[in-house]
C-alpha cells in the first residue's frame, strides 16, 4: 500500500511538472524572425519581495495598429492592459498587493478572479507574475525584443525567474529519485519478506515431489495476490489524500486545480509496474556459492564504480574544459550518475560481502568466524538490511548537501548593512525630466538618490587587476558616502578625491551638490536609491512609476532572495528517508524471524545462548560495516563534485551526521531485537 501510494504521488508530481512546463512555455513571447514581423516589443524585469522571492514583470508595448490584435494577448488575459496598467497574479493579490504597489494602474484584463491572471497563464496560483503595459508616450527602447505574439511556432523569449513549483525536468528527477525508486525498493523488500508458514509449506511441497520452480511460482502468485490487495488500498489512499489536493503539508505553493490528478491508464500502468516488481522480486532467488567468484563479483560492483567515477569526472571537468562551456553537460552528468548510484548501490553490496570471510580469519574467535561464514554463504539475504541502510545514507546525504547549497549559495550577493538598503534602479527610454521627477518623489518619501554616470569601457588588461568601476556617482565627502551606503570605513575605502565601495562597480567622486544629477548632455537611465531597511523593492520601484522597464538591483542591506524549491526538496528527502527507514526496520525484522527459526540449530551444535545471539548480531552488523561507508562515500563524492555547479554544498559534517544517525538507528534496532529474543528464551 505504502509503495503504491508513494509511486503514484511521484507520478502526480511528474504530471504537475509537465503541466507547469506547458503553461510557462505558453506565456513565453514568440520572437519575431525579422524586425518587420514584430507586432510588439517585450522586456522582462525581476523584482524581489521578501515574502515572494523573485518574480517576473513582463512589459508589453504593442506597435501602433496592433493594440487589439488577439495574437498579442498573453494566456490568462482577455485583452492587453491599457497603457500604464498591469495585471497581477492571484498569488500577489492573495498577499495583499495591488497594481499601485508596483507603480501601475489597475487593469481588468485578467480572466481570473477579481481581474487576476487566469489559470492558463499561471504555473501555480501562489506564484508572483505581472503583465504590465508601458505608459502612454513611452517605449521599451532599442534593447527590447520584438515578438509576433504568444503560442505560435518559432523561438521563444523566456520570461521566468524563480518558480515555486518544479518544472518538468526537476519534477521527473525528484520524483524518480526520491519517491519512485525508494518505493520500488520498499516493494522489493516486502515481496521477499520472511514467513515461517510459507517456508514450512514450501518444504512440505518439495518433500511431496513438486519441482522448485513450481513452488517458486506458487509463492510468487501468492505474493502477487497480497500485493494486489495492498496496491488497491494504495490507490484509494492516493485518490483520497493526494489527487484532489492543491497544496501539500510543508510546501508553500498553491497548485492549479487537478494538478495531481492522473488518467486512469497511468494509474493502471503504475499499479502493474509495482505488482510486476513485487512478483519478480519474489521469483528471483539467487543461489549463493560458498566461495564467491571474483570475476562475477567485479561485474556486479562495476556499475556502481562507474557512477562514482562519472560524478568525479563531472566535478573536475569545468576546471579543465571551462565552466561556461561544460555547465549544462556537467550538471546532467552529475545528476544522472547520482541517480545511477541509487540503482547500482544495491547491486554492489552483496558482491562486496563475498570478501567477509577474511574477517573470520583475522579475528580468531569462533563466533566471529561463524558470523563471517554466514555472511559469505547468505550474502544476498543478509545484505538486504545493509542495502536499505546504504541507500538511506546516500540519498539523505546527497539531498542534504543539495538543500545546504540552496541555503548557503545566494543567487545575488548583497553587502550586509543594518542601517541602510541601497538599490541600483535602471530604466529605458530615458528623458531629461526623469531624474528630477524621481528625486522629488524620493525626497517626499524620505529616500536619498544619486544619478549614475557611465564611465568609458575599461581596458581589458585592467580587468585582471581586480574590480574596475563601470560608473560613477558624486557625494560631498567620505562621511556622506559611508552614510549613503550604510557601510563603515572598511567597506568604503576613501582617498582625497574619491572612494571605492567594496564589491560594487561604482566610483564615488567627491564634489558639490550640483554635480549629483549626472551628465546633462546625456539623459541618465540609472540611479542609486538609499532608503531605510524597512523598505521593500516594491516601495523602491514605486518611486519610478511611469518609467518603462524599471529594473531594481539590491546592492546593500538584507538579502531578500529565498529558495522556492527548498520545501519541495526537503519534502522529497523526508519522503525518501521515511520509505527507506521503514524498509530498513522491516528487513531487520526479517532477521528476527530468521533468528527465531534457526537459533536452535546453533544451540544443538554446542553454542551457548549468548554466543548464538552474538553470531546473529554480528551477521547482521558485518554487512553494515561495508554498506554504511559505501553509502557515505557515494554521498560525499556527489556533494564534493556538485560544488563546482553550486548544486551542492560540500558539508562533510552534515553527510557524516546522516551516516551516524542511520548507523545508530540500525544498532538500536538490532540491540532491541537481541534483547527481545533473550526475553523470549528466558523462562
Amino acid at each position: 500500500m505504502l509503495a503504491t501510494s508513494a509511486a503514484l504521488t511521484g507520478i502526480s508530481i511528474i504530471h504537475l511538472g509537465v503541466q507547469v512546463t506547458e503553461h510557462t512555455n505558453a506565456r513565453h513571447p514568440v520572437v519575431a524572425e525579422a524586425t518587420a514581423e514584430g507586432k510588439m516589443a517585450v522586456d522582462v524585469t525581476g523584482p524581489v519581495q521578501p515574502d515572494l522571492n523573485q518574480f517576473p514583470v513582463v512589459w508589453l508595448d504593442p506597435e501602433p495598429g496592433f493594440e487589439d490584435d488577439q495574437a498579442l494577448v498573453p494566456p490568462g488575459l482577455s485583452a492587453l492592459p491599457r497603457p500604464g496598467e498591469a495585471v497581477l497574479s492571484p498569488g500577489l493579490i492573495a498577499l495583499g498587493y495591488t497594481s499601485s504597489d508596483f507603480g501601475f494602474d489597475a487593469s481588468d484584463a485578467g480572466t481570473g478572479h477579481d481581474g487576476a491572471i487566469g489559470d492558463a497563464g499561471l504555473a501555480s496560483r501562489s506564484e508572483g507574475f505581472i503583465y504590465a503595459r508601458v505608459a502612454e508616450g513611452r517605449s521599451l527602447g532599442d534593447s527590447a525584443t520584438f515578438s509576433s505574439g504568444f503560442g505560435g511556432p518559432g523561438s521563444q523569449y523566456p520570461v521566468e525567474t524563480t518558480l515555486d513549483v518544479p518544472s518538468a525536468g526537476a519534477a521527473i528527477l525528484g520524483a524518480v529519485w526520491l519517491l519512485i525508486l525508494p518505493a520500488l525498493l520498499l516493494m522489493t523488500s516486502a515481496a521477499r519478506a520472511e514467513s515461517q508458514i510459507r517456508t514450512e509449506r514450501a518444504d512440505i511441497l518439495w518433500r511431496l515431489g513438486i519441482a522448485r520452480r513450481s513452488i517458486a511460482s506458487l509463492l510468487a502468485l501468492e505474493t502477487l495476490a497480497l500485493a494486489a490487495m495492498g496496491a488497491v488500498l494504495g490507490v484509494v489512499a492516493w485518490a483520497v489524500a493526494v489527487a484532489p489536493r492543491t497544496s501539500l503539508s510543508g510546501i508553500g505553493a498553491t497548485l492549479l486545480p487537478q494538478s495531481f490528478e492522473l488518467p486512469v491508464y497511468v494509474i493502471v500502468a503504475a499499479v502493474v509496474l509495482i505488482l510486476l516488481n513485487g512478483m519478480l522480486a519474489a521469483l528471483w532467488v539467487r543461489r549463493e556459492r560458498s566461495q564467491p567468484r571474483i570475476g562475477r563479483s567485479i561485474l556486479w560492483v562495476l556499475p556502481f564504480t562507474l557512477c562514482v567515477g562519472l560524478m568525479t569526472v563531472a566535478g573536475w571537468a569545468p576546471q579543465i574544459l571551462g565552466y561556461d562551456s561544460f555547465y549544462d553537460v556537467g550538471v546532467a552528468m552529475l545528476i544522472c550518475a547520482g541517480v545511477g548510484a541509487t540503482i547500482t548501490l544495491p547491486m554492489a553490496i552483496p558482491a562486496l560481502l563475498g570478501g567477509m570471510g577474511a574477517v573470520g580469519k583475522l579475528v580468531r574467535r569462533p563466533t566471529v568466524w561463524l558470523a563471517s561464514r554466514l555472511v559469505v554463504t547468505r550474502r544476498s539475504t543478509l545484505a538486504r538490511p545493509a542495502v536499505m541502510a546504504a541507500v538511506l545514507v546516500y540519498l539523505a546525504g546527497a539531498t542534504t548537501a543539495m538543500i545546504a547549497a540552496l541555503t548557503t549559495n545566494p543567487p545575488v550577493p548583497v553587502l550586509a548593512s543594518p542601517d541602510r538598503a541601497v538599490w541600483s534602479v535602471s530604466w529605458v527610454d530615458s528623458r531629461d525630466s526623469d531624474i528630477e521627477m524621481v528625486t522629488e518623489r524620493a525626497t517626499e518619501a524620505g529616500a536619498e538618490t544619486l544619478a549614475v554616470t557611465p564611465l568609458p569601457p575599461p581596458d581589458p588588461e585592467d580587468l585582471f587587476n581586480g574590480p574596475v568601476p563601470l560608473a560613477e556617482v558624486t557625494l560631498p565627502d567620505c562621511h556622506a558616502a559611508q552614510q549613503f551606503f550604510g557601510l563603515d570605513e572598511q567597506a568604503v575605502a576613501c582617498t582625497a578625491g574619491d572612494a571605492i565601495v567594496s564589491d560594487l562597480p561604482y566610483l564615488v567622486k567627491f564634489g558639490s551638490q550640483g554635480n549629483r544629477d549626472g551628465d546633462p548632455a546625456q539623459p541618465t537611465s540609472e540611479m542609486l536609491l538609499s532608503v531605510p531597511t524597512t523598505w521593500t523593492e516594491a516601495d523602491a520601484i514605486t518611486l519610478f512609476s511611469g518609467l518603462p522597464a524599471v529594473n531594481a538591483w539590491k546592492l546593500v542591506g538584507h538579502d531578500d532572495f529565498g529558495t522556492a524549491t527548498y520545501d519541495w526538496l526537503a519534502g522529497g528527502m523526508i519522503a525518501a528517508t521515511g520509505l527507506l527507514a521503514i524498509g530498513l526496520i522491516r528487513e531487520i525484522g526479517d532477521r528476527v524471524l530468521v533468528v527465531v527459526s534457526e537459533r536452535s540449530h546453533l544451540l544443538r551444535a554446542g553454542l551457548r545462548s549468548e554466543e548464538a545471539d552474538w553470531v546473529y548480531g554480528l551477521a547482521t552488523m558485518l554487512p553494515m560495516f561495508v554498506a554504511l561507508p559505501l553509502g557515505y562515500l557515494a554521498a560525499r563524492v556527489f556533494a564534493a563534485n556538485g560544488v563546482s555547479y553550486l548544486v551542492t554544498a560540500d558539508s562533510i559534517d552534515v553527510v557524516a551526521i546522516v551516516a551516524l544517525l542511520v548507523a545508530g538507528l540500525t544498532t538500536v534496532v538490532i540491540a532491541l531485537t537481541l534483547w527481545w529474543q533473550q526475553r523470549i528464551d528466558t523462562p
